[in-house]
């Protein structure tokens, strides 16, 4: 797919439904301002600012851990492994190892923050774990993250695994930057994450031995083992002060005994004698956990009974308020959430949710990751099974439609923030928070929940809620476009078809299944979604939308133009014009038109595209689609350069280069300066060649974008 079908910023839906917001547009530079923009300095009547480079530092770390204690080993073995690792020219890899609750990723937590000057061009993070959340991994998305986080723009960042590892080890080669992996289970998962200078370090924790790694790589590893009783001992006193542990020192090596030495499980202990319990002493706690781990034994639990008793009691200490939460919260589908969910999932409102968090972070029963929460793995798993013992099924069914229902409206409303206007099934949502100020906000809003959204779509399937289902596929279609996260969205709109179809919703399938058509283009695999086309317009005309209609008949054509057949493209989008045409909805017309000037441009008849592109920006909203508009004028510039007409291809490019840059596309004014340096070397002009190139290179260097890497040799080629 190409950038006008994409979208860039804001993205687009990838049909006639808009691929850039109506409204109106001003002569301002909007979003992140890293480099270049394109407004003053004079190139032939065009006007180039140059502003400071200034690329981002990502700063992705999870907060510092609490009541950190007694790994002075480990701690020393991450020094000596990464601080000052063996002569080489990689980057040092380094696994923390071992068992759930040991403290794997507070070390490696406590360590990336103790050493974060050492890495300062960023320090880059990935929760494999809440990624994994009841579903699979795509190192893939992992790698567009960083890449974004590093400053690239997505049109820029490419679809294949191994050019996104490509580019992103280009980005890192010469800067000091850290990756911490958290929860890895795979050795894939990491080998792409892989830094190739040894300027950088990569530090992941795993439960898995990952021998793969340490034999190709060269990975060292750092195993963690249960605290011993003096470890324990230390962290208790962190807690509720070293008076009390040093008064009983028998039930303190009991109660680290039945915490089985982990952290996880002498924090939610002493949390509880610091707080609700701060007036017991430690050995009433011991004989009270002791009591319910051999109740537990006698009723064959299995292993782990003592962490059963020590979640159990902390539990049963909470007030009802908070342990209302903490059974809803088991309930919640995704691997963290926020006050807003915390507040539906409780019913109530955001600040007695607020409130009701902050105790049970008290209690060490969830985590605080600053604006999100989460719990531990094990505790999540406690927070399930008191969930399901302690809630009728109803208030359980209940509490996660409410959960999902909210979702579905925030994922909504950022949709709208997207694109306003195009083609959508589902109603609109009400009205409510989080209100989205700008697009920008809006996909920031869906990269922090992508993982609970994915959780809550494949939810929805699991418990029969299919509107939800596929209303919630329907509103990410625009932010997975955009963020190409081409393998998650196929699996969410596989999901939407069988829920459309289970709800007997003709045009919400035609829907689904168009949306499904697009990841599989995306994905190449053409055959697959030219079979979910031709029955999403069989779909389709059991319906009166005739938009949908329309809209199916233009990705039929967008499939032919991806796989070349342009002939077969033509045809569609011929008709995709002519009944958008009939419904009087202008800016289909206008994609269908430039698309058609894509496909004849690719045929070899550049004068065809031309009197197609030449339409669309006859009929294009210059004011309030402005940047569809400057696109059309670079795709211009390059049919009428196909065509051999300096004129006008001139003309097109210096207007696209107006237009981007007074609506803040620095990117796009750069591909118009490079057309006007091709019109120069087609005219014989090497100077001009030379000065359109050189103000190109400068805005893609200072966007870090890849694509000066061949206007420095086409550079380094002229002035030979």
């Amino acid at each position: 797919m190409d950038d006008l079908q994409r979208g860039v910023q804001p993205p687009a839906s990838g049909g006639a439904e808009v691929d850039v917001p109506s409204g109106p547009h001003h002569n301002v530079v909007s979003g992140r301002v890293d480099g270049p923009v394109v407004q003053a300095r004079s190139i032939a009547n065009l006007h180039i600012h140059h502003a400071p480079i200034s690329l981002p530092v990502p700063k992705q770390l999870p907060p510092r851990p609490p009541q950190f204690v007694n790994r002075e080993r480990e701690v020393a073995q991450l020094d000596r492994l990464i601080v000052h690792p063996r002569e080489g020219d990689t980057a040092p890899v380094v696994l923390v190892l071992g068992t759930a609750g040991v403290g794997k990723s507070a070390t490696s937590k406590y360590w990336a923050h103790r050493n974060s000057e050492r890495f300062p061009d960023g320090q880059l993070y990935s929760d494999f774990g809440e990624l994994r959340h009841r579903g699979g991994v795509s190192v893939n998305d992992v790698l567009g993250g960083f890449l974004r986080a590093l400053g690239l723009e997505d049109e820029v960042i490419p679809d294949e695994l191994s050019e996104r590892t490509a580019l992103f080890r280009s980005r890192v080669a010469d800067r000091r930057v850290l990756v911490l992996l958290d929860d890895v289970d795979h050795a894939a998962q990491v080998s792409p994450l892989i830094p190739g200078g040894a300027k950088c370090a990569v530090m992941a924790t795993s439960r898995a031995s990952l021998d793969e790694l340490v034999a190709l790589h060269g990975a060292a590893t750092v195993h963690l083992e249960p605290l011993d009783p003096p470890s324990s001992e230390e962290l208790l006193a962190s807690m509720i002060g070293e008076s009390r542990v040093e008064a009983e020192p028998d039930a303190v090596a009991e109660l680290a005994r039945l915490c089985g030495g982990l952290p996880v499980a002498l924090r939610v202990c002493g949390a509880q004698l610091a707080g609700s319990r701060a007036g017991k002493p430690i050995s009433w706690l011991t004989r009270r956990l002791a009591d319910d781990a051999s109740r537990l034994q006698r009723l064959s639990f299995g292993p782990g009974n003592s962490l059963q008793a020590v979640f159990d009691d902390a539990y049963r200490a909470l007030p009802g308020p908070e342990a209302g939460l903490y059974r809803r919260l088991g309930l919640h589908p995704g691997p963290n959430f926020t006050a807003p969910i915390a507040a539906v999932a409780s019913q109530t409102d955001v600040a007695v949710a607020e409130d009701l968090l902050d105790r049970l972070c008290q209690a060490h029963l969830i985590e605080d990751r600053g604006e999100r929460f989460r719990f531990h793995d094990l505790l999540r798993e406690h927070a399930q099974q008191v969930a399901e013992r302690d809630e009728p099924v109803t208030v359980r069914e209940r509490a996660v439609r409410s959960v999902i229902g909210f979702l579905v409206a925030s994922a909504q409303r950022m949709d709208h923030a997207i694109t306003p206007d195009r083609l959508r099934i589902a109603p609109p949502p009400p009205a409510g928070e989080p209100d989205f100020v700008s697009p920008a906000e809006a996909l920031a809003w869906f990269e922090d929940e992508r993982p609970n959204l994915l959780a809550a779509v494949r939810a929805a399937a699991e418990h029969g809620f299919d509107e939800e289902a596929w209303w919630l596929a329907e509103a990410m279609w625009i932010a997975y476009g955009n963020h190409k996260h081409f393998d998650e969205a196929r699996e969410v709109y596989a999901i939407g078809v069988a829920a459309a179809r289970e709800a007997g919703d003709a045009a919400a399938e035609a829907r689904m299944r168009q949306q499904l058509a697009r990841g599989l283009i995306d994905l190449k695999r053409y055959d697959e979604a030219e079979r979910e086309l031709h029955t999403a317009e069989a779909l389709a005309a059991e319906t009166d939308n005739r938009m949908l209609q329309a809209s199916v008949v233009e990705f039929l054509g967008l499939l032919d133009y991806n796989r070349g057949a342009y002939a077969a493209a033509i045809a569609s989008l011929e008709r995709a014009s002519a009944a958008f045409d009939a419904i009087a909805y202008p800016r289909g017309v206008v994609l269908q038109q430039y698309l058609l000037g894509r496909a004849y441009t690719a045929m070899g008849r550049p004068h065809d595209a031309v009197a197609h592109l030449r339409d669309a920006c006859e009929r294009v909203d210059r004011d309030g689609d402005a940047l569809t508009y400057g696109r059309l004028l670079i795709r211009l510039g390059e049919a009428c350069l196909a065509a051999r007409d300096a004129v006008g291809a001139a003309d097109a490019f210096r207007r696209g280069c107006s237009v981007m840059g007074d609506h803040g596309a620095p990117q796009y004014a750069a591909l118009a300066l490079e057309g006007l340096a091709d019109v120069c070397r087609l005219r014989a002009d090497r100077a001009g060649e030379v000065e359109h190139l050189s103000a190109a290179l400068d805005i893609f260097r200072g966007l870090g974008d890849p694509r000066a890497e061949p206007l420095e040799a086409r550079l380094a080629g002229l002035a030979a």
